[in-house]
């Protein structure tokens, strides 16, 4: 909160009240105000942080997901199945035959042969051959991959995948690549990158990384440290405010001005509103609020704890897709996935708990808020409300 030339204290006090004899705190209100700003802005600062890291952990687990998820993963799988298909008319020699209905052929077919030969019993006519070959390359031939052909040349048509076949055709219709020389060195540099960015994990500022496996546990501790440094602001600013609320009506301040100069310090919580309270004192008679009004309190209230929730759901994320490709981890080091396993049940178990009592903060800090609020509805509309008459025997 940023300085006054005039004291807060005195600008919320009461006409003529002063503090009263025998305080034991004689420090200008400012300084009480102003420390309760700061541990606020210090939850502000730790949950500004655990988005960081939430955003950081989601992508790099985004970037480790299948090719069918994940767009550059995707890119380099379509190049791969395109790699095995292609024939390019400056690889040299063709040497490579292959059988159809009993007929010897090189295994070099045009677009416009291959349409002929296999089209319909290959892709069912779901291709435009006509369309493409307007834009087909003039130095790119269709070619049977190594592995469909049988030793005795014939192809393996069961074995063919005719989706994967079909997106190999349009990706090579639209693609400019004019040798396979290129194609190598396109793939190396495709490869070498999702392996620098997606397998390995960089670390800002300290210039470290790991192994995605580890995103699970190494996110986990780094939320659970956070959730321990959120627990404690959070229960300082509940301890704030009640201290502050509690010197303000020692010390006979304004109770609504006092309460509104606080709640502009507020981001991430959301006090009660008291403008009806005040209408409702202005114009001698109950002002409620509106249904839209209500609802809109309790859509800011539940925004406001998403930077708390979010961390656990991406650490609970990646744990689930960890468990679905388990298969993959032991087939590199079972002994090590077991381990893994272990200690990311461990971390999730921590992080479940810190985020409760976490959240358990926050709502006594909002709690703290309304039931101020309802002590200035009391002040303010107390005189408005019918008084029960007693009855007469």
């Amino acid at each position: 909160m940023s300085k006054h030339k005039h004291s807060i204290a005195s600008a919320l006090s009461t006409s003529g009240a002063q503090t009263p004899p025998g305080s034991p705190i004689d420090m200008d209100f400012d300084e009480f105000i102003d420390a309760a700003a700061d541990g606020s802005q210090r939850s502000r600062n730790i949950m500004s942080l655990m988005m960081t890291a939430a955003f950081i952990a989601a992508l790099g687990w985004f970037n480790s997901l299948k090719p069918e998820f994940n767009w550059y993963r995707s890119r380099i799988q379509a190049m791969e199945n395109a790699y095995h298909w292609v024939r390019f008319s400056n690889d040299g020699k063709d040497t490579t035959y292959v059988k159809i209905d009993g007929q010897k052929m090189l295994n070099r077919f045009t677009l416009a042969e291959f349409d002929n030969r296999f089209g319909k019993t290959l892709l069912n006519g779901s291709t435009d051959y006509a369309k493409m070959d307007s834009t087909w390359p003039k130095n790119i031939c269709i070619k049977f991959p190594a592995f469909l052909i049988k030793k005795d040349s014939t192809i393996d048509f069961a074995g063919l995948d005719k989706k994967t076949l079909q997106s190999t055709l349009v990706y090579l219709g639209n693609s400019h690549h004019v040798h396979r020389a290129e194609m190598d060195n396109l793939l190396q540099v495709y490869n070498k990158g999702w392996v620098e960015n997606a397998l390995f994990i960089r670390v800002p500022i300290l210039g470290l990384s790991f192994d995605v496996n580890w995103m699970a546990v190494i996110s986990g501790l780094a939320f659970s440290i956070l959730y321990f440094l959120l627990y404690h602001s959070l229960s300082r600013e509940r301890k704030n405010l009640k201290l502050l609320f509690k010197l303000a009506k020692k010390r006979r301040y304004n109770r609504v001005d006092f309460y509104q100069l606080l709640s502009m310090e507020q981001v991430l919580t959301v006090p009660n509103s008291i403008d009806e309270f005040i209408v409702s004192n202005e114009k001698n008679r109950i002002i409620t609020a509106s249904l839209w009004s209500k609802l809109k309190y309790v859509l800011k209230l539940l925004i406001t704890l998403v930077p708390i929730i979010v961390p656990l759901g991406i650490l609970a994320l990646i744990l689930w897709y960890d468990y679905k490709t388990t298969d993959i981890g032991n087939s590199i080091n079972q002994n090590l996935m077991i381990f893994h396993r272990e200690l990311s049940i461990f971390v999730l178990v921590l992080n479940i708990v810190m985020c409760f009592v976490c959240v358990w903060e926050w709502y006594h800090v909002n709690h703290r808020w309304t039931k101020e609020a309802k002590k200035i509805k009391k002040l303010l509309t107390n005189h408005l409300h019918p008084k029960p008459q007693l009855l007469q025997e």
